[in-house]
């Protein structure tokens, strides 16, 4: 395989990671209005560090510390996202 190849791959893959963020989103501005309307905060620590638990039990030991990242910062984008939508 060449690099357009693999590049071509990582643009499929990359399709798909942000139709899926997009489906996550929708999902978190749910969430979001659910909390205004209970009057809940956004942030939930406990929540945060199962979700992180989760994922650093899921993934590869090579990749568990790079997934962590990424869903740490998704969780950032997250309650940002809900807080904005909270204004």
């Amino acid at each position: 395989m060449g690099i357009k190849e693999y590049r071509e791959k990582i643009d499929e893959i990359d399709d798909i990671l942000l139709e899926k963020f997009q489906e996550r989103m929708k999902v978190v501005k749910e969430i979001g209005e659910y909390k205004k309307e209970k009057g809940l905060p956004v942030t939930d620590e406990k929540r945060e560090e199962e979700l992180l638990k989760r994922i650093a039990e899921k993934a590869t030991p090579e990749l568990s510390e790079y997934a962590g990242e990424f869903f740490d910062t998704i969780i950032k984008i997250s309650k940002d996202y809900q807080k904005r939508g909270n204004k």
